[in-house]
């Protein structure tokens, strides 16, 4: 588990961290990215925000844009 992973902002709106056993893993529900007008985009906005959570904690790089 990553100490302090929970306290990191998931977006977009209805996105938020699930306990699983000794970790926590993102969740965003296909019918809340389904019911935007944007879902691709929703969708693509809750990844990056999930690996930029992850970086912060472990002291890592973001991929190059």
């Amino acid at each position: 588990m990553t100490p302090g992973i929970t306290d990191r902002l998931l977006t977009p709106a209805g996105a938020h961290w699930v306990s699983s056993g000794s970790a926590h893993n993102a969740y965003y529900a296909y019918d809340v990215a389904c019911g935007i007008s944007d879902p691709i985009g929703s969708a693509l906005g809750f990844f990056q925000s999930a690996y930029m959570a992850n970086p912060g904690i472990l002291k890592l790089a973001p991929a190059p844009k």
